[in-house]
């Protein structure tokens, strides 16, 4: 399913604010930043192709950062997402 236009960009402003952010080495405002655009995305989450790419992002964070429960528990709701499977 596609987001509405409006919505989309929200979402995918704060993605490229928590990309910055990680770029900066702070992982986590990075993850509270990606939470925060996951938090615009509907329920059921696992229904929408942003979901998959933020659950990816926030998956990676986690890992980066060792805390690798948190990163396998997100990358678990990644693989449950549209695409889920084949997201690298």
């Amino acid at each position: 399913m596609e987001l509405n236009a409006a919505l989309h960009n929200k979402i995918e402003d704060l993605s490229e604010d928590g990309n910055a952010l990680l770029e900066n080495g702070d992982r986590q405002a990075t993850v509270a930043k990606w939470n925060q655009a996951l938090d615009l995305v509907p329920e059921p989450k696992s229904d929408w192709e942003a979901a998959t790419w933020l659950y990816g992002s926030i998956g990676d964070a986690y890992f980066e950062g060792r805390d690798l429960d948190s990163a396998k528990a997100t990358f678990f709701d990644a693989l449950n997402c549209p695409g889920g499977t084949e997201n690298p």
